[in-house]
């Protein structure tokens, strides 16, 4: 049973009860009041016809609304995209213009609603019940699609070029990340008068893996993925943890008495009171 008949049953068997409710008064209170499955097939039928045709209402106006919606919606982009597009934005009118162009293909979907004998909700309906080739991605998207929202670093993607920077980005000295794996790299001076190890911050170098050229890593870039990596940390068990549970006994180290001998696990309470010999 599609979900279209399923629905359309559950009408029908509402339209019943409702029915029933609303006669009850007028009949002793111990007289069955027969239910849509103990209806006869003609009975069955017309209770099914209504629901048909309240359906079909539903859908036709539901149908109706979205697309009225998304018009309205595609033509607040075309008025944005024709402002941009003479103030010298192209990238805010490619936007703009496209995501216009994503919103009809909502609008031709349900518009078609109806005709030809096609129902978008049953297609809608039946294209859920399939199963999924690859697992969807993410949303909100990570900060590796995040930055693409933004059109320089777009455009800066298909040139090589690094965006020049707002006030808030600040570089790290000696910092630089291929913007396409993440390869990372630490650039530095070793001055051999004094042994002082500085930053040398100096394009030029190109990433091992893509052969494209590095960029300066941001302050603000630097601490988001110090961020994720101390959620993948916190969310991900450590292997200490696990030795430490499978420890039979925690005994000191000779090499450190705070630390287990067996699972290698630091633990405070080993440390032996002071003037033992430790």
């Amino acid at each position: 049973m599609s979900h279209r008949e399923q629905l359309r049953r559950e009408i029908a068997m509402a339209l019943v009860e409702v029915t029933n409710r609303w006669i009850r008064p007028n009949f002793p209170p111990d007289l069955h009041l027969r239910g849509f499955d103990e209806l006869d097939d003609q009975e069955q039928a017309l209770n099914l016809a209504y629901a048909d045709a309240a359906l079909g209402a539903a859908e036709n106006a539901h149908a109706a609304l979205i697309v009225s919606y998304f018009r309205r919606e595609i033509g607040s982009l075309m008025q944005q995209a024709e402002h941009w597009a003479a103030n010298g934005k192209p990238f805010a009118t490619h936007h703009r213009v496209t995501k216009a162009d994503n919103y009809y293909q909502v609008v031709a979907l349900f518009e078609r609603h109806g005709l030809f004998s096609q129902n978008i909700f049953d297609d809608m309906a039946a294209a859920l019940a399939r199963p999924e080739i690859k697992p969807p991605g993410a949303y909100p998207p990570a900060p590796a699609l995040d930055r693409y929202r933004d059109p320089a670093f777009a455009a800066a993607m298909a040139t090589g070029e690094q965006p020049a920077p707002v006030l808030r980005d600040v570089y790290i000295p000696g910092v630089w990340r291929c913007p396409k794996c993440s390869f990372s790299l630490l650039q530095s001076n070793l001055n051999a008068a004094d042994g002082s190890v500085t930053a040398r911050d100096e394009p030029g170098d190109t990433c091992p893996n893509c052969n494209g050229p590095l960029w300066r890593v941001t302050w603000k870039e630097h601490a988001e993925d110090l961020a994720i990596r101390c959620e993948q940390l916190a969310a991900t068990p450590s292997a200490s943890a696990a030795n430490e549970n499978a420890c039979p006994g925690h005994v000191a180290s000779p090499a450190d008495p705070k630390v287990c001998g067996r699972c290698g696990v630091h633990i405070d309470s080993l440390r032996p009171p002071a003037g033992d010999g430790f």
